[in-house]
């Protein structure tokens, strides 16, 4: 509440709908796939903080100081990037930190994507970052099943109902597109692309289709 207060706000504004976050998971998505392909080509400080809305709800992608830090030393897959991302992870992102990096592997597009898919989990759950993979680690292990989904740490299992009523088919696709961007190894994780072709179907069928559809109506 007090970096609300400092921007201007005087009470909390209202949760994100479930359109919302769906529109913004699409947009950082589709910023990532362009980086990944651009001349900076890993971002290495995914994080909520790190991701702008303008008065439309829509989000950009922000901060590339460390990208650019990463380019100019021509160091992005070299052990020196792996230390200095885990400096940075211990001085307030730690949680966001790829696991096989910390553990000695080179950071690649990959542990941007690992980022990514807390981000899209804390949108989905609407839980804090802090401890948000051991939580959740039934909906990793188990995307189609949401009965499954609860965890002996006190979460229901349920998607964050401050955002409305999510469709059900939703929630099922943004588990499973969450879980193939934390999956432990890099080699099997789902690439940043495969999952911005996944959102923006999803965007197309439970957004647009349906805002057409309900146009339509008498």
């Amino acid at each position: 509440m007090r970096r609300l207060c400092l921007l201007g706000f005087e009470e909390l504004p209202c949760p994100l709908t479930w359109q919302q976050r769906l529109q913004i998971a699409t947009d950082v998505a589709s910023a990532l796939v362009h980086l990944h392909t651009s001349v900076l080509s890993l971002h290495h400080d995914i994080k909520p903080s790190n991701i702008l809305l303008d008065g439309n709800t829509r989000a950009v992608l922000a901060d590339f100081g460390l990208s650019r830090a990463m380019q100019a030393s021509g160091e992005l897959a070299s052990t020196r990037t792996t230390r200095l991302s885990t400096t940075i992870g211990l001085k307030g992102t730690q949680g966001f930190l790829d696991p096989q990096v910390v553990n000695g592997k080179p950071y690649d597009q990959s542990s941007d994507g690992y980022a990514y898919g807390l981000c899209l989990l804390m949108l989905l759950t609407g839980l804090d970052a802090f401890g948000l993979v051991d939580k959740c680690r039934n909906l990793v292990r188990y995307p189609t099943q949401p009965d499954r989904w609860a965890h002996s740490s006190g979460w229901s299992g349920g998607v964050d109902s401050s955002a409305g009523q999510w469709p059900q088919e939703l929630q099922g696709e943004l588990a499973e597109v969450t879980s193939g961007l934390l999956q432990t190894f890099q080699d099997e994780r789902m690439s940043m692309s495969d999952a911005l072709a996944r959102l923006m179907s999803a965007l197309q069928t439970f957004v647009s289709d349906r805002a057409t559809a309900s146009s339509a109506l008498p």
